[in-house]
């Protein structure tokens, strides 16, 4: 007599993979808004984990910001070739879903493919963050800490711009 074997059952599947697709359009996103100079309309405050990026450019000293997003464009070919491969996959990965027949390995492999793209893409971002924090002076960091501070304790709308 054999083992029963335990398989996840494929809604749990399809679920987590929306969601993994969810998190990366979210990424891709930012990242755009951010080489673009930042989103138009007034700012919103909201949790790290959730902006990420956004959230510490925006409490930057506008100085270190303009500078931030200078440093973003002297790497926008990377950036823009990684955001243009998330796109890609994340296509796929939507053929991937209702093709028939479908292929639980070819999922996987495209998950992979996204999952490195998002790995130089994070890699790049925090490089260029840490390098622009590393160059600026203690005064400015002690105000982005501050600015970081009071933007992850704000619950409401935002009463102004952070303090340059």
């Amino acid at each position: 007599m054999t083992a029963p074997t335990s398989r996840t059952p494929r809604w749990i599947m399809v679920v987590l993979l929306l969601s993994q697709a969810l998190h990366l359009a979210v990424a891709g996103l930012v990242a755009g808004i951010i080489l673009r100079g930042g989103p138009p309309h007034v700012e919103t405050a909201a949790n790290l984990s959730l902006q990420g990026f956004g959230q510490l450019h925006r409490a930057m000293p506008e100085p270190d910001r303009q500078a931030l997003r200078t440093d973003l464009r002297a790497r926008g070919d990377t950036l823009r070739d990684q955001r243009r491969q998330m796109r890609e996959t994340r296509e796929q990965f939507l053929a991937a879903l209702t093709a028939e027949p479908y292929s639980e390995v070819e999922l996987r492999q495209i998950l992979e493919t996204q999952a490195g793209t998002w790995q130089v893409l994070s890699s790049e971002t925090r490089d260029i963050l840490v390098t622009r924090i590393s160059a600026m002076t203690p005064e400015a960091r002690a105000t982005f800490a501050e600015n970081l501070t009071k933007a992850l304790r704000h619950k409401g709308p935002p009463r102004g711009k952070p303090r340059d």
